[in-house]
């Protein structure tokens, strides 16, 4: 069984990898700019999952964790 995420919980996801990760700032303007451009729930999962996708091709690196 699938999951839907709402739209509440992809936006948190997004923060959250926003703040865990060091992402180009391309990426993150590109994904700003298409989050604007529409509230379609199906669209900001496809911003999601290109986050994901940069973390996993290691364009994006965890940040430190300051202690």
């Amino acid at each position: 069984m699938v999951k839907i995420m709402t739209n509440e919980e992809i936006s948190d996801r997004i923060n959250q990898l926003i703040s865990e990760y060091l992402f180009p700032l391309q990426v993150l303007q590109d994904v700003q700019k298409r989050l604007s451009d529409s509230k379609c729930p199906h669209y900001a999962l496809q911003q999601l999952r290109y986050l994901e996708n940069n973390i996993q091709a290691g364009i994006a690196t965890q940040r430190e964790v300051l202690k």
